[in-house]
């Protein structure tokens, strides 16, 4: 019985860290999506997206948009890491990629895609130099639509940090109502 029942612990766990939350992958493509609870009603969170300044080539429909972001840097520090502790494809660049919202009364679902890693370095015979990577040629294992070991550590950073882009509730002007 005690083996039995280390046998389904050990099980378990290997089950639990091997999925990666919020990330899938298909035909080798990443995708980030999480479902939010929201007050706002589908104009109110439409204008908010306009209006923020991260996002651009917005296309509203009936109860989705769909936009691209460029420029957002990874908050490792919100996450609790430090610059030294943060790997540099994650802290030493910015991300852009693809999205659609779609909205249902009290809740939106945030899907991204084609994300890309863009990093600038300083290059001695041309000054700076500017390279553009595609997140699955770092994450995911040759040939397969596996992520490597390293990803799986990572994952909860970029889950925060998409995250925390994501609650269009924080771009709400404050009331300023004295």
């Amino acid at each position: 019985m005690k083996k039995l029942f280390i046998f389904i612990l050990i099980s378990i766990t290997s089950f639990v860290f091997a999925q990666i939350e919020n990330f899938s992958v298909a035909n080798r493509q990443i995708t980030w999506q999480k479902i939010f609870s929201t007050e706002l009603k589908f104009e109110d969170l439409a204008s908010t997206l306009e209006n923020n300044g991260l996002f651009y080539d917005i296309i509203k429909d009936d109860n989705s948009i769909r936009f691209k972001f460029k420029d957002h840097k990874i908050d490792y520090k919100g996450f609790g890491k430090t610059l030294m502790s943060t790997p540099n494809y994650i802290a030493g660049g910015q991300y852009a990629g693809n999205g659609i919202v779609d909205y249902k009364d009290g809740k939106y679902r945030v899907t991204i895609n084609n994300i890309s890693y863009i990093y600038t370095s300083l290059d001695l015979s041309f000054g700076m130099n500017q390279s553009k990577f595609l997140l699955e040629d770092g994450t995911l294992k040759k040939g397969t639509d596996d992520f490597n070991k390293r990803f799986t550590t990572d994952a909860p950073l970029f889950d925060y940090s998409f995250s925390n882009l994501f609650k269009f509730e924080k771009y709400k002007p404050k009331n300023d109502d004295w």
